[in-house]
Formats: C-alpha cells, structure tokens, sequence
C-alpha cells in the first residue's frame, strides 16, 4: 500500500508550501501537575511532475496541540523544548518552539518524499497515485497528576481509497521534565511478566483461545507482543501501541492492561504507583 501510493517521484519538483497559522487558544488553566495547552493548525501541499502527463500530490494538514504554559517561565521553555526535540523530532538549539511547526511539517512530508526514492522502481507494478492526503494530529491524550502524555498520529489516504495509520505516545514526567521510559514504571523482572500479560490480553481482547488462533485472525510475530516505549498513561491503565506491520499488515493494535492487574508489578516509587488505589 505504502509502494502503491509513493510513484514515480522524479526529480523535477514543484513546492507549494502553504503553512498556515490558525488561531491559538489556551485549552485549559495551568496548575503544579497540568500544563496549558495551545493548538495550531497548519497546511502544506507539494506537487511533483514526473513527467508531462503526470502531476503527483501529497497534502499535509497538521494540528497540534502544545505546552504553552507550565508553572513558570524556565519550566515552560524547558517543557517546549522537550517536546521539540522528543515529540515533534526537531532540533531545538537554536530555533523556538514556534519555528520549530513548519519544520516538522517540511519533515513530516519529507519523510514520504523519501520513501517514494527509495520505492520508485518497485511501484512500476503498481497504479499511479495522483493524490495522497495525510491527516497529521498531536494531542495530550493525558494531563494530569504531574505526568503529560502526547501521541503523534497520521493517517494517510491514497486517491480518497487506500489508507494507514501510525500513532506515537510520548509520556513526560512533569516533575522531572524528561520522557517516562518503561524501565521507569517497572524492574527488569517484571517486564518479562508484563509481556506475557499483555499476550494473554490480546487474545482475551480477539476471542482467540491461544497463539495458533491469533494467528489464524491475521496476527503475525506474536513473539513481539512484548512491552515496548510505545506506550500511554490512563486513568484505568497502560496502554501498549503495535504499529501497522508490527502485529498485523494494516492495522494498529492496541493492548491495554489495568492498574489491577500490573499494581503487583509496578515500582514503589514510579510515577504510575500514585495513580493505583
């Protein structure tokens, strides 16, 4: 699918680059444990002309969801420095967080841009893709209790009938101002433990009675069912994000444990310990 919509990307390419600012708003006051939000809205579109026949386009449109404020000054500017670097993946040394927008855009479309390089030649057994549309979204998924939690998602649509999806999360310990790692939340021995937990999950949450039945639904490598960093905070539990290829061809999964089922597991003095009854 992802070959199917990346063709014929030659080396003549016409730029229209249309970031459009909307409107920013505060989404919520600031405390010692939230963080302010703001949104921006942006536009990009490129075209590219492989030949006289032929003009391929991708379009971009991106809202994101960012601190605007959290406690004071020096916490704030650390805050959208972080989430430059980590979230939006954009060096922040000598650029600001509202630099830092349009270029995530430029990359986010650059990244398609080289896939389609890499890809050209193989697509010749595939139908030309005249447009490709993708929907970009970072939002704080959780925000409270001195922890904020961001996902970066995208869903990509080829010729309005073809399409993918990839989400990101990205959990920050407010306190610390550094990203939660999984190490964080539980011991090395436990993680083996939380793996086979979340196998179990899967097939409670597909009907499936053990691993032969997962994969007669269409799931693959399920070895990889195991804990990984892409993960997000709840007010019930954790949940575990598996990319389009990871565990199925085309869909994301998802596995979410409760806090009555990892309370045993989690640290003492992790940032999750304080969320559990």
């Amino acid at each position: 699918m992802k070959n199917k919509c990346l063709y014929y990307i030659l080396p003549l390419i016409i730029t229209c680059l249309t970031a459009c600012a909307q409107g920013k708003s505060i989404k919520q006051e600031v405390s010692n444990d939230t963080v302010a939000l703001a949104k921006i809205s942006l536009k990009d579109t490129v075209n590219y002309a492989p030949n006289d026949s032929i003009n391929w386009k991708i379009m971009a449109n991106v809202e994101i969801s960012y601190p605007a404020q959290y406690r004071d000054k020096e916490k704030t500017e650390s805050l959208q420095k972080l989430f430059s670097g980590k979230v939006l993946e954009v060096a922040t040394d000598s650029i600001t967080l509202a630099s830092a927008f349009p270029v995530y855009v430029k990359n986010l479309i650059g990244r398609y841009e080289g896939e389609a390089a890499e890809n050209s030649e193989a697509e010749a057994d595939y139908e030309p893709v005249a447009e490709c549309s993708i929907e970009a979204k970072v939002s704080a998924v959780y925000n409270k209790n001195g922890i904020a939690c961001f996902e970066a998602s995208e869903i990509s649509t080829y010729d309005n009938e073809y399409y993918t999806y990839r989400g990101y999360f990205y959990t920050v310990n407010l306190a610390s101002l550094k990203l939660v790692d999984i190490s964080d939340i539980f011991g090395e021995e436990e993680l083996m433990h939380i793996s086979d937990l979340l196998k179990m999950q899967l097939q409670i949450d597909s009907g499936a009675k053990n691993e032969d039945e997962l994969v007669e639904l269409g799931f693959f490598n399920i070895d990889n069912v195991r804990v990984n960093n892409n993960f997000r905070i709840g007010n019930n539990g954790i949940t575990w994000n598996y990319l389009p290829g990871e565990l199925s061809v085309v869909e994301q999964i998802e596995i979410t444990l409760d806090y009555d089922i990892l309370r045993d597991y989690i640290l003492e003095n992790s940032i999750v310990s304080k969320l559990i009854d």
